[in-house]
């Protein structure tokens, strides 16, 4: 062990001198070669072929080790593992880090790593404990969970590509530490245990040992455990009464805990400068030690009690190595005897006067006589300091503690200093009842008992409840048919009997076992804090309660969800969209997965592309009332692909805009899986290409059927009965693609029909093919054509067949009228001249001299630019539904 120079009396030299070299024997005799300092030469055998590894060198023939720390071997591999390393971060370390920046969606921290660590929003515990996804709120709202300068503990979750840290808090025991004080050590120093964690009951402190180099002491707080928790009764909201000056006070640290937090400090302080592992027993010895020779807070910083400490711990060393004994556990087995906490490992450096870091705590009070501090409050220092002095300010002579490493003395000399204040006011106490308050503790520290939470048997017996709890609750789920499998982790009621009114109240809702099994998460929901809360809402809107049990087995995650902030913005963001407050209820109902959608995002995005491809802004609450779907659809990954295939068979972009104003729907038509493999065989069942557009622009529900039986079936049905040809029925579909939609009794009806007026099967099937709509037309309407044809216009029933589109015109608006005005004038002209045009072009053809033959020819083909019309007619959410089968 390398010289420490402490400037103390020459008794105190001796007897540290003393402690020193019994530590360095006990070392030197334990394990002599396990450590070496810099140029110390590493036995080894050549011969073997040693690989020589990090901290060693070749010298003159020798493996000499270029760093102070432990040998190991592995295999033919001898390396040095560095006492003095920087922190080396293993996941599911637990660390205490201090807030540098608020980032987007992330806390940067620094962790005494070569690089900083991240704390992610999402892997964050919400100070609300409701377990629900992260939204923009949350993110406007991360200053008011931790801001710069905060100290918080956390857990190593993983490493990123860059070598950073990712860390996680997703329990109440992780978050933001107050009340107390953070010191700096050597990693080294904090080794790797069960429990980082410790209440030490009778100081009433927290003590956290990050493995980061990085410890806290601060005032217990009681923390919740997240495993279990029982749902709360709702309580009455109180009146908010102004609390008073004294009320006020209470809430402050007290002023013995607040010297109990500085004796804890001071004695981290000690055991880190001579570079004893840093443990909460050795803490508590240290602490024991400090008050059973009467050492003030500020005295124990001082020479005298160092060298009492470095007497205490070569006397343990020198006890547990002398008299190794066996002792036994509870159950009756042997039980090696422990090694010592501070290994050779753990003290055998260089003296750490060169770059010491450490925490001054200063409390102004009577005890420690700072009179320099002008409130009551707690500072907190931060020195880098090359030599190290302590003053005693109530004594007049300076008694002082100099470490240092090859380097003169230099007292009161202070090189660097960084300082906070944080106001803590408090209550001030007597010296006396703090005495008193101080013996009684060490009575209760003699009697016995650990100073660990953790290690009481009550609660070992509280954890083992609340785990044994849990397993009956799963027991009861096995038992009504639920797999519990991933609920692990999740929050659940403490009770059975809670978990089974929770599964009684999703039953009421409509809500089987296996609809439980399909999201078992929904377990999770409080009744009264996440149920009710989101129902009400639902209903208030006009969710209907015939509805609800649909709703929620499609889009169960609505019962997780905040009112505020998920489901309100959506119901005001589709309230912009111009869909009316009485449509709301009606667009949740068809598409409740709406509630989970950003409003920034897939949503906003969607309407956005529909309108610049000519959708009327007018008519998008009309579209999104009638199709909601589409504002879960990617415009990249299903619109646009949709509208460009569309686009590609001939249909104007316009058109296409059309037919989604009037048919939204079309655009839930898998393309891939519908529309390609149906416009396929439209093209097998002898419809030309060209055509396709036409088909689809009339019927654009063709597009999304189940085709291939229907035209299997349509096709074989009329070729029974009038026996059409494959290029007659590819026609039939070009002039109304509805025929696939048709039914057997209004084909074989009309059909029928067409005999009894005298015509033919050859004329009935020529008529068909000229005028597939005869199949499909008001039957009424058609005998009324046809007794007018037959009783008043005197025609032979081969014009029927040449122009059988005669049925399809209004009798009074358009039949009627014009056979009046022909037959006035005592012109012999065809039914196609007469009614294949407009009002306009009959008025003009009654003024020629002579009838124009060309004008004569079959004008009924479907006119595309019709589509495209702008339309006129006001669209209301108010409509009847379309049906694929409409033609029935």
């Amino acid at each position: 062990m390398r010289g420490i120079e402490l400037p103390l009396n020459q008794t105190q030299k001796i007897r540290l001198q003393r402690a020193l070299e019994l530590l360095d024997s006990l070392s030197s005799g334990t394990n002599s070669n396990a450590s070496v300092t810099v140029a110390d030469s590493i036995p080894v055998n050549q011969e073997d072929g040693v690989l020589k590894g990090h901290g060693t060198t070749e010298l003159e023939g020798e493996v000499v080790a270029t760093v102070c720390g432990v040998i190991e071997r592995v295999n033919k591999l001898v390396y040095v593992r560095t006492l003095r390393a920087r922190y080396k971060p293993e996941v599911g370390d637990i660390i205490v880090g201090r807030v540098l920046e608020v980032a987007p969606k992330r806390w940067r921290l620094e962790i005494n790593f070569s690089q900083d660590a991240v704390l992610m929003l999402s892997s964050m515990n919400l100070p609300d404990g409701i377990q629900r996804r992260r939204t923009a709120v949350d993110e406007l709202n991360m200053r008011t969970i931790f801001e710069e300068n905060d100290v918080i503990c956390a857990e190593v979750r993983d490493f990123m590509r860059d070598g950073s840290l990712q860390l996680q808090a997703r329990s109440q025991k992780y978050g933001k530490l107050e009340r107390g004080q953070m010191l700096t050590i050597s990693p080294y120093l904090v080794k790797r245990r069960k429990q980082h964690f410790h209440h030490l009951e009778q100081y009433n402190i927290d003590l956290i040992l990050g493995c980061n180099g990085f410890i806290w002491v601060g005032e217990h707080v009681e923390t919740k455990d997240n495993n279990m928790v029982e749902d709360d009764p709702i309580k009455p909201i109180k009146p908010q009464i102004p609390i008073g000056l004294e009320e006020q006070e209470e809430t402050y640290t007290p002023l013995e805990t607040r010297q109990n937090i500085c004796k804890i400090a001071n004695a981290i302080r000690v055991l880190s400068t001579f570079g004893f592992s840093i443990t909460v027993d050795v803490i508590q010895e240290v602490v024991d030690l400090g008050n059973s020779k009467g050492v003030d807070i500020h005295e124990m910083l001082g020479a005298e009690f160092c060298v009492l400490v470095a007497e205490r711990e070569a006397e343990r060393r020198s006890r547990n190595i002398r008299y190794p004994t066996h002792s036994h556990s509870r159950s009756g087995k042997k039980i090696q005897p422990a090694a010592p906490p501070c290994s050779t490992a753990h003290w055998r450096f260089p003296a750490i006067g060169t770059d010491a870091r450490f925490f001054v705590y200063a409390v102004s009070m009577k005890i420690i006589g700072c009179n320099c501090i002008p409130k009551s409050s707690i500072l907190i220092a931060h020195h880098e300091i090359s030599s190290l002095t302590f003053c005693n300010p109530l004594k007049t002579t300076t008694s002082a503690l100099l470490i240092s490493n090859h380097q003169h003395k230099r007292p009161n000399f202070i090189t660097k200093l960084q300082c906070s204040v944080a106001s803590r006011p408090y209550s001030s106490n007597s010296t006396n009842s703090s005495t008193s308050k101080s013996d009684s503790v060490r009575m209760n520290r003699k009697q016995g008992g650990s100073s660990s939470i953790y290690s009481r048997t009550s609660l070992l017996e509280m954890k083992n409840e609340r785990i044994a709890n849990r397993a009956r609750v799963y027991d009861f789920l096995k038992g009504i048919g639920i797999e519990p499998d991933e609920l692990d982790g999740l929050e659940l009621p403490v009770t059975v009997d809670v978990m089974k009114e929770r599964v009684d109240f999703l039953h009421t809702l409509g809500l089987t076992i296996e609809d439980i099994n399909n999201y078992p998460l929904v377990l999770g929901c409080s009744v009264k804090k996440n149920m009710i809360p989101v129902l009400d809402y639902l209903g208030k809107l006009g969710v209907k309660r015939s509805t609800l049990t649909d709703f929620l087995q499609r889009y169960p995650q609505v019962l997780h969800a905040s009112v505020v902030v998920d489901l309100a913005p959506v119901v005001k963001y589709l309230e912009g969209m111009d869909i009316k407050p009485n449509d709301i209820p009606r667009v949740l109902e068809k598409y409740p997965e709406v509630l989970g959608y950003k409003l920034e995002g897939t949503m906003s995005t969607s309407v956005a592309y529909l309108v610049g491809i000519g959708v009327a802004r007018r008519e998008i609450g009309s579209v999104l009332t009638r199709y909601p779907e589409i504002l879960g659809m990617r415009v990249g990954r299903v619109i646009k692909p949709f509208v460009d295939y569309l686009e590609s068979l001939g249909i104007p972009t316009l058109a296409i805009a059309r037919l989604i104003e009037t048919r939204p729907h079309i655009l839930g038509f898998g393309l891939e899986h519908k529309v390609k493999p149906n416009v396929k065989l439209l093209k097998q069942f002898s419809v030309r290409e060209g055509s396709i557009s036409s088909v689809i622009a009339q019927y654009p529900e063709i597009i999304g059927l189940d085709l291939e039986s229907r035209l299997s079936k349509q096709q074989t049905f009329l070729n029974s009965i009038i026996d059409f040809t494959q290029e007659d029925f590819g026609k039939i579909i070009e002039k109304m693609p509805q025929i696939v939609s048709l039914s057997n009794p209004a084909v074989i009806k009309h059909v029928d029909f067409l005999k009894t007026c005298g015509f033919s099967l050859d004329q009935v099937k020529k008529m068909v093919v000229g005028c597939p709509q005869l199949l499909a037309l008001n039957m009424d309407i058609m005998k009324l054509n046809f007794d007018y044809f037959e009783s008043k216009m005197g025609r032979e029933l081969d014009e029927l067949v040449e122009f059988p589109a005669f049925f399809t015109y209004g009798l009074e608006s358009t039949i009627k009228p014009r056979h009046r005005v022909v037959a006035k004038k005592g012109l012999k002209c065809s039914l196609a001249w007469l009614l294949n045009c407009s009002n306009a072009k009959f008025e003009e053809r009654m003024n020629y001299d002579t009838i124009d033959m060309e004008e004569m020819g079959d004008d009924s083909g479907f006119d595309m630019n019709s589509l495209m019309e702008p339309r006129n007619d006001g669209s209301d959410s108010e409509f009847d539904e379309d049906s694929d089968e409409e033609y029935l």
